[in-house]
């Protein structure tokens, strides 16, 4: 699937980050414009799916999505 995403992006010629790595250890310098986080969080109790969620909003610029 991210194989597929980077080909969409190059294709599209749009520029992005692949971030492949525990959500939790992730610190960015900066917030992200967007931020997707698809086709996982359905592996989660809903406890710890409401915390990845949480941490993951962290990761986004204010005016981002």
């Amino acid at each position: 699937m991210l194989s597929r995403a980077r080909a969409r992006f190059e294709k599209e010629g749009l520029d992005g980050q692949f971030v492949v790595q525990d959500v939790f250890r992730h610190q960015p310098t900066e917030g992200y414009d967007v931020v997707a986080a698809n086709y996982f969080l359905n592996s989660f109790i809903e406890s710890d799916m409401r915390r990845v969620l949480a941490h993951v909003a962290t990761l986004v610029k204010p005016e981002g999505k």
